[in-house]
């Protein structure tokens, strides 16, 4: 009955109906009577949203409410449209107990008595947690993607760029920035600053030695491999499980691919299977040139010459 307008079922001990079913073909429905019914409990399922704001005249007086919440849609349904229905508030009274009756439009809950706080606390905390661990093990996943992010942007607020190696020497702090690891720290004291220092007067920046105490190691990475003319690479096993030599690694790869593939020299104090290393790590190796530490002591002194060539 696509055509009716007023739909009237008064004193039948309706309790309850499906919206969408009893009033999905009235397409032009206006007034509506069901007062006198068993209703006690009316919610949005009952008035589709299409035919709520067609309807102009509702009529549900004198029905067994209970003052309960499920009954606060409807109660700020009166309060909201209170035109729309007949008798307000005299008509919708609503039951508090056997013995207590109040109208629908005072009834007024706490917020504990139609909600479980407890369960809203704990549901809260758990999601509260439940985020905290996803953002917390993204950021540990990514927290070289991080550390890197926050290098550039310390280079770009600092105003730290690489120097072109056209530039006179004399513009650099050191001749070469040193990445190792700690386990390699006893070779880097006993030969290279040997060697390369104290025999061929040439500067290193070695990171225990020369880092400044109390400021972010991120920053000492920033404005040293800037200030320094080259970077030297010592390639260990143990280097590739350093987080802090492959932050240092990934920078120096930055300045690589920079155009300036001369400022890369790499050292490889040991055999490393290509397999351990990273695709990009891979990709630097068979990009440059590497010098291998001899296993015999009379290929010493080759090697040490090959390190200083490439350092002039």
């Amino acid at each position: 009955m696509p055509h009716l307008q007023e739909f009237v079922a008064s004193y039948n001990n309706i309790s309850a109906w499906d919206g969408n079913i009893v009033f999905g073909d009235y397409l032009k429905l206006k007034t509506l009577k069901l007062d006198s019914n068993s209703l006690s409990i009316v919610d949005e399922s009952f008035f589709p949203l299409r035919t709520l704001n067609q309807l102009t005249a509702i009529d549900l007086r004198s029905n067994p409410f209970l003052c309960t919440c499920e009954n606060l849609w409807f109660r700020n349904l009166i309060k909201q449209r209170t035109s729309l229905f007949t008798d307000v508030p005299f008509g919708y009274r609503c039951f508090l107990s056997p013995y207590k009756v109040t109208y629908l439009t005072d009834y007024n809950p706490t917020y504990s008595e139609c909600y479980n706080v407890f369960l809203i606390v704990v549901t809260s905390i758990s999601v509260t947690g439940i985020i905290v661990v996803i953002v917390s093990s993204i950021v540990y996943r990514c927290r070289w993607h991080i550390r890197y992010w926050v290098y550039l942007s310390t280079t770009k607020r600092r105003g730290l760029v690489y120097h072109s190696l056209t530039e006179d020497s004399s513009e650099f702090v050191y001749d070469a920035f040193v990445i190792y690891c700690d386990s390699d720290r006893s070779w880097v004291r006993t030969q290279l600053i040997d060697k390369v220092e104290k025999e061929s007067g040439l500067k290193l920046c070695i990171h225990h030695r020369d880092f400044k105490a109390g400021q972010l190691i991120i920053d000492n990475i920033a404005e040293n491999i800037a200030a320094s003319r080259k970077i030297l690479l010592l390639m260990s096993r143990d280097m590739l499980r350093s987080d802090w030599c492959l932050f240092e690694m990934r920078i120096a790869q930055e300045r690589f691919l920079n155009k300036e593939t001369d400022t890369m020299i790499v050292v490889m104090l040991e055999t490393v299977s290509k397999d351990l290393m990273s695709p990009s790590l891979r990709f630097l190796i068979n990009s440059t040139t590497y010098i291998e530490w001899p296993r015999k002591q009379y290929e010493e002194e080759r090697f040490w010459n090959e390190v200083l060539r490439a350092l002039q």
